[in-house]
């Protein structure tokens, strides 16, 4: 922690340029991120709806028994990114 504390303070006195490449890179990996949350989401609620078709239960009270949370019951939603 002291680690990120000393870098903030080096940015926030001398400022502190990022390249081009560093730049891309970050948001490749931001990228990624966002595609696997989205894969990990399609893949969840796959496994819920084959779940249900032999399950007497709703959606929502499946989603209760196993205490299941959805992003959009926590209000998450992907951000927009470049």
């Amino acid at each position: 922690m002291e680690l990120l504390t000393d870098k903030k303070e080096h940015v926030v006195k001398h400022g502190s340029k990022v390249d081009k490449v560093e730049l891309e890179a970050a948001k490749k990996r931001v990228a990624a991120s966002l595609d696997g949350w989205k894969k990990k989401k399609r893949l969840c609620m796959n496994v819920i709806d084959t779940m249900l078709e032999d399950c007497p239960m709703s959606k929502q009270e499946l989603l209760e028994k196993f205490q299941i949370v959805t992003d959009e019951e926590e209000g998450v939603t992907f951000p927009k990114f470049p």
